[in-house]
């Protein structure tokens, strides 16, 4: 459907001035033009009138292929009002006739999201998640009325915010996908290993023991069915597993705390940004890192006019003890 049809349908639904229809008709043709001159095709597009007064406009279009068998799907939905002000962009695995790769087990679902919570206090932009039905997915989400100067103002700005996010969205997904899809058991050991062997460092990749360890651990739990089911009294006994260099869990002191500002506000709260330095041990040795960590801070009551510096201890304290 192309943009006149979506734009009679939405003023049919909400009749609104000609000046705001022409705006949002001007936004979505300068859009659609940004994607035809990368040469992406869109696939599906929607624009919804919402209740506020501002226009929703979704799209949904092929990112990138991946792995040879999977599809990147890219899903970004503008919030229209006299200007866009914010959009939110996901981004799903599909397998090569477009239906979703799925997580299938339950208990793999439970720990790939315990392992996405650690995963996500990593990453500098965006953040991975787990639905339902266990499609992993990576969400960005500008909020253009926290910073009036990063408003999209023109083609010009559009396009610089959406270069950021496909260049965001891919550099962090090649990256860390191949490790995910080999923990969730989606690829096999040789899939992976074929990765390894071309694209190297660029991925985020398994402890080199991880696959023996994964070995040992089935053939313990084999044996101990055998002997369960054979009457044998002898417990089953393990492997060794080789020391961890470097453990998922570390005892770390936090030296200081800087504030770094706010990053979105909106609803009951606000996200701010607070850069810890830490002293931790590995490989016997005590270093210092930085740390960035994102922290939302409830709003305060109207009558109150402090910064709310306690808040924000209070947050990231909690957050570390966690």
């Amino acid at each position: 459907m192309d943009h006149e049809k979506l734009i009679k349908l939405a003023t049919q639904v909400s009749p609104n001035t000609p000046f705001v229809n022409q705006k949002i008709e001007g936004i979505i043709k300068d859009i659609q033009g940004i994607y035809s001159f990368w040469n992406i095709s869109i696939g599906s597009e929607e624009i919804i009138h919402k209740e506020s007064g501002s226009y929703k406009y979704e799209i949904i279009f092929k990112l990138a292929d991946f792995l040879d068998d999977y599809i990147f799907v890219g899903r970004i939905a503008y919030y229209i009002r006299n200007r866009p002000y914010k959009f939110t962009f996901d981004t799903f695995l599909v397998n090569a006739d477009f239906t979703p790769v799925c997580i299938k087990n339950p208990n793999t679902k439970f720990l790939t999201r315990r392992h996405i919570l650690k995963l996500n206090s990593l990453l500098r932009f965006g953040s991975f998640s787990v639905d339902d039905i266990g499609l992993i997915k990576f969400h960005l989400l500008w909020n253009y009325e926290t910073n009036a100067h990063l408003a999209m103002k023109s083609k010009e700005d559009i396009e610089k915010w959406m270069k950021i996010s496909l260049a965001t969205t891919m550099s962090t997904l090649k990256v860390n996908m191949t490790k995910l899809l080999i923990m969730t058991e989606i690829i096999d050991k040789e899939k992976y290993n074929s990765v390894v062997s071309v694209q190297g460092t660029s991925i985020r990749q398994l402890p080199k023991f991880f696959h023996d360890d994964q070995e040992k651990l089935k053939n313990l739990i084999l044996d101990g069915i055998t002997r369960k089911v054979s009457g044998a009294k002898e417990p089953s006994k393990a492997d060794e597993l080789p020391k961890y260099v470097y453990p998922f869990y570390q005892r770390v002191k936090v030296k200081s705390v800087n504030y770094h500002g706010r990053l979105t506000v909106g609803g009951y709260g606000a996200i701010h940004v607070v850069k810890a330095v830490m002293e931790l041990e590995e490989q016997n040795k005590t270093i210092f890192k930085d740390k960035y960590f994102l922290v939302k801070v409830p709003r305060q009551a109207s009558g109150n006019k402090k910064p709310g510096n306690f808040l924000l201890k209070c947050s990231f304290y909690l957050l570390l003890k966690r």
